[in-house]
């Protein structure tokens, strides 16, 4: 045994990331959420899971990891009502920005 066997394995999870629609047939889907949940629950055992609830990033958080002008440019997306980022490489829907402040 080692000490990686002892060590809980954390979920960061909130119903909220439902919420951002994509449309059917795409892959980042409820159903992929329910399924990917559904297999952590099966894979860990239950005293090794630890459920950490979700919370919204700041904004200097998401700095941390995204540039400022591409997080303005996904909240003005989203406010705007695309179905795209302007990137290209996103779908997204009006609740996209804020799950992703909690994901």
């Amino acid at each position: 045994m080692t000490v990686m066997d002892l060590l809980p394995t954390g979920v960061v999870w909130d119903t909220c990331y439902r919420d951002h629609e994509t449309g059917r047939g795409h892959p980042e889907s409820f159903e992929r959420f329910d399924a990917v949940l559904s297999g952590i629950r099966d894979a860990v055992p239950t005293e090794r899971l630890l459920e950490v609830p979700a919370r919204e990033a700041t904004l200097a958080e998401l700095h941390l990891c995204h540039a400022q002008d591409y997080v303005q440019s996904v909240l003005e997306d989203v406010q705007m009502g695309r179905y795209t980022l302007r990137t290209g490489d996103t779908d997204i829907c009006s609740r996209s920005f804020s799950v992703a402040r909690r994901a």
